[in-house]
């Protein structure tokens, strides 16, 4: 055999053991390398999980905290609003009267949601129940309060009633 003709059976030989060795090797080895660094990115996203988790319920706790004291539990304002009247005729002797139907205005910084609400109890009762309307309870603030005094012909009784109107801004 010549030299030139072993050289390229040699070459072919090299070529042909060169695209096997990859084919079953380094190929494989480059996957199995492509793998364990996707695994170690989930393995550090799975470390990082216990501290965001920790993280956010405090988070959850905290909000959850100043819902309470806003008493934000529900989304409906008017719900809200109902829930606490109606703990207020309870605790403080105030009957609701009548509740309207919320007024939305649409202004250029938001909406503007009016509530007309009447109450009807004793002076220091209603005064308590607006009190805690607008400091403790959140919802919005009290634009106007009308009082009237309401005396019954029949029983001769005397009876104040308010009319209460409650802006939330949104």
């Amino acid at each position: 055999m010549k030299t030139s003709d072993k050289i390229k059976i040699y070459s072919v030989v090299f070529a042909l053991l060169a695209f096997m060795c990859y084919r079953f090797g380094v190929s494989r080895t480059l996957e199995v390398r492509k793998a364990y660094f996707e695994l170690e990115k989930e393995e550090q996203q799975i470390a990082n999980l216990d501290s965001e988790i920790h993280s956010l319920s405090r988070r959850e706790i905290q909000l959850d905290s100043i819902l309470t004291t806003l008493n934000l539990g529900s989304a409906s304002g008017e719900n809200r609003l109902l829930g606490f009247l109606s703990q207020q005729e309870e605790k403080n002797q105030v009957v609701v009267t009548d509740f309207n139907p919320a007024h939305s205005v649409q202004l250029s910084n938001g909406d503007l949601i009016t509530y007309d609400i009447s109450l009807q109890g004793d002076f220091v009762e209603v005064l308590k129940t607006l009190y805690e309307l607008e400091t403790k309870f959140g919802l919005g603030r009290i634009s106007h309060v009308h009082f009237r005094k309401i005396k019954e012909r029949r029983t001769k009784k005397t009876k104040l009633e308010s009319t209460i109107y409650l802006e939330e801004y949104r």
